[in-house]
């Protein structure tokens, strides 16, 4: 299986990508520092569309990206 990360994946454009890349068959890691609204984007992905994840992260964090990379791999 092919996974995505999609930053910003809670609502808006990201979400419209990660709920694509999740019908496409990718896994998806959704990034985004909403917590409800990524966890709903998530809960409807996994619900219809695919396999999906959320992490609270601010991207501008680098710190943050091991424990996600952690769980990807």
């Amino acid at each position: 299986m092919l996974n995505a990360v999609v930053t910003g994946g809670a609502q808006g454009i990201g979400r419209s990508i990660a709920i694509k890349l999740a019908e496409d068959g990718y896994r998806v890691f959704i990034i985004d520092k909403q917590q409800d609204t990524g966890q709903q984007t998530v809960k409807e992905i996994n619900e219809k569309y695919g396999e999906a994840f959320f992490f609270k992260m601010d991207i501008t964090n680098l710190k943050g990206f091991s424990g996600l990379i952690y769980h990807i791999l």
